[in-house]
């Protein structure tokens, strides 16, 4: 926890040591001793020696000397925490220092050197003391301090080593979980003689013993194997071995595995789950807990549970409530350190733990819960502890519990909320992973800041060893290290060599670095020393207030209304509800209105069709020995092809304004809705492509075929008691039984119901493996990529084959019904037959009437497949079609802006969560300034926000709370260039459709992409593929650029704009920007600082707000060991070529 503050707050951190620590103490009891051999003083050998200090070996040794050294430290006015006796805090005007204690070493932590130098003297001068300096190494654990970047490292790997060495396990094959699933211990695998004379010699206490000072210390990944292994120390077998020497292989794999606190805020956050009955001896359940501080682990735990429960839902609730005493301690310790106590988050995958916990629902089966673990309710109550839910699957606590996988991460469709530099450091740990003889990297390191490029960098470096690498880079200094540089121009090698080589040729490579580090140096070399003491605001004093102006959108949550993020919520449980609610078949009548009269005439053809099917056995009983041909087709034909061109006429034109509204409906909902699982863009194809089509089942197709039927059942069933009355009372009486058999069948076609969200992951597995079948084939993932779609439809087949088991039962029984029903008919028309009550013609009659009148009331059957998708689409296109977006472009009023005047933009307090993600706060009252007309640049971190905010300028999203308020068009020319199908033309268009083709040209020869255009076959008539597949990341950027510049907008979003270009192009874009800013509000966001040159104010960000706020020699002469400044000399470093 303390490493944690010195890391958050860039402590210094001291270490010292206590020599004769023991000897330090005075005995307060009278303890005597013999004379020591040879000291034995002459006359006196009777006497015995009474002692003043405490010895080694004493029990009084130890106690002692805790005593004086409390005594010294509340004598130099520190005090000793009472959550950890030691220790010690002294709070100053302006800092604070913090010492612990463990027996004869201790460290140090502290804003001000010169405090801890003065405690350093005044305890010289009471012990024998060993100035360590700077802490490097204590109890086995190493130090690793990186204050530029802000980051302290603590690491066993030196200790994990000597272990593994020590029980014989060096040389063992790496695995790679703390404990294999296959292991199932227990205490009866130990029975046998042999077996237990083989353990005897086994080491098994002593590696455990080893285990858990690593579990302790910096370990928690290993908690719960060590853990489970613990168990059976007393009699331990085989199996029980084999599982340690799995843990130490474990360790092996991982031995650099380290505890790292990266300076994030000092928030704690709770994990806790449970495994219920975990133990297969006893019974009992496993409690797993772990808490962070500033994003890493400071406290975990994984044990058994005192008593047996009966239900998860009882064990999960012990767990709360032992991860809840935790969780008060941490608070407690914390304030004592002085630091604000604030409510701690513990979060538990149990839903039903939260409801319980929070909610007094006694009854039988939990009753007994509550009154044995009720403080968790009064911590609740008390406001101390906040309980939230998480996915199982994300839960840390869950690897404390049980033998665990390693997790997978998963990402929303295209990683569409994380920043650039996250989803590249993901793509290269991907790479890392599959551990390739090739290792090709193209552009690795373009959309990182200089911070995480320096970490990727060595990263990069450590892993090229050994292997064949092969890197395509425009920043120059991850190539600088390569053994071989190609030099290419217009698709031919002009130079090659190491760097050194190619700088003393003085080529063409030589004036690229030339030209990197003055575009580094340049902005940077600036310092003003007139500037240390000036003060700023993060708001600009110039402006105005942004309130008043004329030009401003103000996207604020009216009062009394909800916030953002509670209609979020709500509005997602009732998507939940409306998706699979029931249509009105009213709602698909208004739509097909216009088609009223082309239906009417498609029914009457369908009465008519049904009439004839009846009337026609009629016929051909009576003609049947003279008539063979079937002259009837010519009156039937008109009416099937009336029936069936009709209605299928009005039912396409249906299916093209269903497809119309929908696609119309889906370009208009906010951004923030396409971030949900089910509105990805397989989906939406599928509802486009497939869904619509049933809305022409329910009416055309759905009505013809019922009023043909009906028609054919009411002629058959007059014509059969015109023939003979016997026969047909006999066909009536059966016709339950046949229309009950295909009714049923209609009831097994609509239910069980497979629904399309049970193929949604299957489609988007499918989808994104298409649509990045490069990586696919990179990666040589064909096989895991089937595998996963058919993981994905394991559930759904499943499903089908029980519903196909119970439809093929039903079938069967229909059609025995309906033909059991036809051998009673013609027996009982055979017996009047016989008796001469009938004619044999008629009983054919009525037969074939009953035959093809079933044939054409059986259509209806027909209908249950397309009834059934229906059933289930319908609802989910009206529910597109109806939705009302969260961000409407056509709600409100709005002010017609001048084209020429650059734009006021403020943000004023601003929270913000996306809304997939409603629980990571983003933006955490944000406020920012932008003065009309100016450049401003935002700098920080992957994933600090920054990309966040030129999200919320575009009203992509709206914030939780908090305004953000601007006017005009914007123009955005994003890191991830995005390009349609079409022709260079239409894409640079697309920001302004009516511009011609000189504007056009224009735009490009600014953007310094007019003479590549031009020497195309086709120019700007040349198709750039799907998604611009057959240009590079460079052209496509410039492209992009283009389309910005012809816009001519009012606010200019440049994020990431010239990571993919190559120094030569990034000069001449950047002048061309220069320009372009002018005229315009400009925003820019970047990780390469030489972007930003020309910017003032400069906006740092981190952790969702900014910290600091100037100009280039402000920020580097106020904040010395700022964000900003730390930034400038790691990028300084990086691009320092020699």
């Amino acid at each position: 926890m303390v490493l944690a503050m010195v890391a958050t707050e860039d402590l210094f951190l001291e270490q010292l040591d206590v020599k004769t620590t023991f000897l330090r103490g005075d005995l307060e009891e009278d303890i005597y001793m013999h004379q020591a051999e040879g000291f034995v003083v002459q006359g006196k050998e009777g006497s015995v020696c009474r002692l003043k200090k405490s010895l080694y070996g004493l029990k009084q040794a130890p106690r002692q000397w805790y005593k004086k050294f409390d005594n010294f430290m509340h004598s130099a006015g520190y005090i000793r925490c009472q959550a950890d006796h030691c220790c010690y805090v002294r709070h100053f005007d302006n800092s604070y220092i913090i010492l612990l204690l463990y027996v004869d070493d201790m460290l140090i932590a502290g804003a001000s050197i010169d405090e801890i130098n003065n405690l350093k003297k005044q305890m010289s001068e009471h012990f024998a003391m060993k100035d360590l300096g700077a802490a490097k190494q204590i109890l086995g654990m190493r130090i690793v301090r990186d204050r530029v970047r802000g980051m302290l490292r603590l690491s066993q790997a030196e200790y994990v080593k000597k272990v593994l060495s020590r029980f014989n396990m060096d040389k063992a094959k790496p695995v790679g979980t703390p404990l294999g699933s296959h292991f199932r211990l227990s205490k009866n695998q130990s029975q046998s003689e042999e077996e237990q004379g083989y353990m005897s010699k086994v080491p098994y206490a002593s590696a455990i013993g080893s285990l858990m000072y690593a579990m302790v210390c910096t370990r928690p990944d290993i908690a719960h194997a060590v853990g489970v292994v613990s168990r059976y120390m007393s009699n331990p077998g085989k199996q029980h071995w084999e599982a340690v020497k799995w843990i130490l292989r474990y360790l092996k794999g991982s031995s650099e595995t380290c505890l790292c606190f990266s300076g994030e805020r000092l928030e704690v956050q709770g994990y806790v789950d449970a495994d219920l009955a975990g133990d297969i001896d006893s019974r009992k359940s496993t409690t797993g807990f772990v808490y962070t501080l500033g994003g890493t682990a400071v406290s975990w735990g994984s044990n058994l549970q005192k008593t047996v429960s009966l239900s998860t839902t009882e064990a999960e609730y012990i767990a709360v409530s032992e991860a809840a005493k935790e969780m008060v301690w941490l608070q407690g310790f914390l304030e004592e350190l002085g630091k604000k106590n604030q409510k701690g988050t513990l979060y538990s995958d149990s839903q039903s733990v939260i409801f319980l916990a929070k909610n007094p629902a006694f009854h039988s089966r939990t009753k007994h819960i509550q009154i044995r673990y009720h403080f968790i309710r009064s911590l609740l109550d008390d406001g101390q502890l906040l309980l939230e839910k998480i996915c199982g699957s994300k839960n840390p606590a869950d690897m404390l519990t049980k033998g665990v996988t390693i997790e997978k991460l998963k990402l929303l469709e295209t990683g569409s909320q994380l920043s650039g530099g996250q989803k590249q450091r993901i793509a290269l740990f991907r790479a890392i992973i599959k551990d390739p003889r090739v290792l090709l990297l193209d552009e690795p390191t373009s959309a990182l800041d200089a911070e995480s490029e320096s970490v990727v960098q060595q990263a990069i470096d450590k892993i090229s060893s050994g292997r064949t690498t092969i890197v395509n880079a425009h920043r120059l200094a991850t190539v600088r290290n390569a053994d071989a540089i190609l030099v290419l121009d217009h698709g031919s090698v002009t130079e090659i060599g190491n760097h050194r080589q190619l700088m003393q040729k003085a080529g063409v490579y030589h004036d690229l670095v030339k030209l990197a580090s003055d575009a580094v140096s340049k902005p940077f070399s600036k310092q003003n020393d007139n500037l240390k003491g000036t003060e700023f605001s993060i708001y600009d004093k110039s402006i105005n207030d942004v309130s008043r102006s004329k030009n401003l959108r103000d996207v604020s949550r009216p009062e009394g209304k909800k916030s953002m993020k509670e209609e979020d919520l709500e509005e997602r449980e009732e998507e939940q509800e409306t998706t699979t609610r029931k249509y009105k078949i009213s709602e698909v009548w208004k739509l097909q209105r216009p088609e009223i009269a082309i239906l009417v005439f498609g029914f009457l053809f369908g009465m008519l069709a049904g009439a004839f099917l009846s009337i026609f056995p009629l016929i051909l009983g009576q003609a049947l020995e003279i008539y063979f041909g079937d002259r009837s087709r010519i009156k039937r034909e008109p009416s099937f092809t009336g029936q069936q061109g009709l209605c299928g006429w009005a039912g396409t034109k249906l299916t093209m304004r269903v497809r119309d509204l929908l696609f119309q409906s889906i370009l208009k909902q906010e951004p923030g809705w396409f971030d949900f699982e089910e509105n990805t863009t397989g989906v939406l194809v599928s509802r486009l492509s497939i869904d619509c089509v049933s809305f022409r089942s329910v009416l055309g197709d759905r009505f013809s075929v019922l009023l043909m039927g009906l028609s054919s059942a009411a002629v058959g069933l007059g014509l059969s008691f015109y023939l003979d009355w016997r026969l047909a009372l006999l066909a009536a009486a059966l016709t339950p039984f046949t229309l009950g058999a295909n009714y049923l069948s209609l009831i097994i076609n609509v239910g069980p119901r497979l629904d399309n969200k049970s193929y949604v992951k299957a489609s988007n597995i499918a989808s994104g493996a298409v649509s990045n079948i490069r990586t696919v084939a990179t990666f040589s993932a064909q096989e895991q990529s089937v595998e996963s779609f058919d993981r994905a439809l394991s559930e759904p087949k499943k499903k089908s084959v029980r519903r196909s088991q119970t439809l093929g039962v039903t079938l069967g029984f229909s059609q025995g019904a309906m033909y059991g029903a036809y051998t009673l008919f013609l027996w009982f028309g055979g017996n009047l037959v016989k008796e001469n009550k009938t004619s044999f013609g008629d009983v054919y009659k009525v037969f074939l009437i009953i035959v093809l009148s079933s044939f054409s009331v059986g259509k209806l059957a027909g209908l249950a497949p397309d009834t059934s998708r229906a059933a289930m689409a319908i609802p989910a296109v009206f529910h597109i079609i109806n939705r009302r977006p969260l961000i409407d472009k056509d709600q409100g009023k709005c002010r017609k802006t001048e084209r020429s005047k650059p734009l006021n933009i403020e943000f004023k307090r601003v929270t913000f969560a996306y809304p997939s993600r409603p629980k990571v706060i983003v933006l955490r009252d944000f406020s920012f300034k932008v003065k009309g007309g100016s450049m401003v640049a935002l700098v920080g971190g992957s994933g600090s926000g920054k990309s966040t905010v030129i999200w919320l300028i575009q009203r992509f999203y709206d914030p939780i709370q908090g305004k953000v308020m601007m006017g005009g068009k914007t123009a955005l020319v994003g890191q991830e260039p995005t390009l349609f199908a079409g022709s260079i033309r239409e894409n640079i268009a697309f920001g302004n459709p009516n511009a011609s083709r000189t504007e056009i040209e224009e735009a490009a020869r600014e953007a310094y992409i007019d003479k590549f255009i031009s020497g195309l076959p086709q120019d700007y008539e040349t198709q750039v593929g799907e998604s611009g597949i057959e240009f590079s990341g460079g052209q496509k950027q410039r492209i992009t650029i283009t389309r910005a510049i012809l816009k001519k907008s009012n606010v200019l979003l440049l994020d990431e704009a010239s990571s993919a270009l190559d120094l030569e192009s990034e000069e001449h874009v950047q002048d061309t920007l220069k320009k372009v800013a002018a005229r315009t509000t400009t925003i820019v966001v970047a990780h390469r600082l030489s972007t930003i040159k020309e910017a003032d104010p400069i906006a740092v960000m981190k952790d969702g707000a900014v910290v600091e706020y100037g100009s280039h020699d402000t920020l580097m002469a106020s904040h010395l060991n700022g964000v900003y400044a730390r930034l400038v000399r790691a990028e300084t470093e990086a691009n320092a070529f020699s």
